[in-house]
């Protein structure tokens, strides 16, 4: 990652698309809106799949293709120049291209990580020994803010640290062969670098709303086809609501649609946002989202970044 070499296999059997075709409109669903949403492997995205396996986008007048990318940057790139519609990435992700496309607006939020972002160290490594530490992060997004939470949370915060861009996927990578002593990642990843002995310091259950994601595309989608976005919605939150009452069923349905190894879909570490929290994260003088917005205005603007006008993210909501 950053949260993500595009993979392909998005269980075509189960309804859902590829990236570059436009799916069938679904039986009775004569001049469905075709939607194209990019994503990183995160199972806070995965209501989704279950939306479109199960009809609930269908009967709003949607078709949904979905596909996944392991590559984050690789991601946000082809979202900004037009090969999709809609993208779900972590809200710190969406600050860079903020700044670059003023007409981006979010349009729900999936989810907060609540302990499955990670940070592990080097096996052989304790940090406060390393002269000069060596943290592999996905510097474009949140991940450095999230790691200088780690180095405080350590009393790390004061060390000679050297910075290295490396994306979530090739952590456990870094870490084996000693390119890096400390980085983050986060499921399936997680447990590459677990399974290679790297030890887990911190996680995002330590920082509270810090990691939340969100679905985001341009305005102009919203203006042009306002009803069905909140369709959109209110089809993706009947299938939070479905798979929050079954979870074990829920992931089960998620991963025979997208042809996930067992487990992959898992929720652990994960809240997944109902209406009612997207009502209290996105509407309201200010939303309840606006105090992390502000914290990463404040880290970028410290960087000498314009990260832009982040309360413009909030217009035009389409909550049903």
């Amino acid at each position: 990652m950053k949260r993500r070499a595009l993979l392909g296999g998005m269980a075509a059997a189960a309804g859902l698309g590829l990236l570059g075709c436009r799916p069938e409109a679904p039986s009775g669903a004569t001049g469905a809106l075709a939607l194209r949403m990019v994503c990183d492997p995160w199972a806070g995205y995965y209501p989704a799949a279950l939306a479109e396996v199960d009809g609930d986008f269908a009967r709003e007048g949607l078709t949904v293709s979905m596909e996944r990318s392991t590559s984050t940057d690789r991601m946000l790139a082809e979202f900004f120049a037009g090969r999709f519609d809609l993208m779900c990435a972590s809200l710190g992700d969406m600050i860079p291209i903020a700044a670059r496309d003023p007409t981006l607006r979010i349009v729900l939020t999936s989810d907060e990580s609540a302990g499955a972002d990670m940070v592990f160290r080097r096996r052989d490594v304790d940090p406060a020994a390393v002269a000069r530490l060596r943290i592999g992060t996905d510097l474009n997004g949140f991940g450095e803010l999230f790691m200088r939470d780690y180095l405080a949370h350590a009393g790390l915060a004061e060390r000679d640290v050297q910075w290295l861009h490396v994306d979530a996927g090739d952590v456990a990578a870094a870490l084996d062969a000693g390119q890096i002593d400390v980085g983050n990642c986060w499921e399936p990843f997680a447990s590459a670098a677990l399974a290679a002995g790297h030890v887990k310091v911190f996680d995002s259950a330590q920082t509270p709303a810090l990691v939340t994601q969100v679905a985001v595309c341009q305005r102009r989608l919203l203006v042009e086809e306002r009803e069905r976005m909140r369709g959109f919605c209110r089809a993706w939150f009947a299938a939070t609501d479905r798979w929050l009452a079954d979870v074990p069923a829920g992931a089960a349905r998620i991963e025979a649609a997208l042809r996930l190894p067992a487990g992959e879909a898992s929720l652990a570490g994960i809240r997944l946002h109902t209406l009612d929290d997207n009502r209290r994260l996105l509407t309201g003088t200010p939303p309840g989202l606006a105090p992390v917005l502000q914290r990463y205005a404040e880290f970028h603007a410290r960087r000498g970044e314009a990260p832009g006008d982040l309360g413009a993210l909030f217009e035009d909501a389409v909550l049903p």
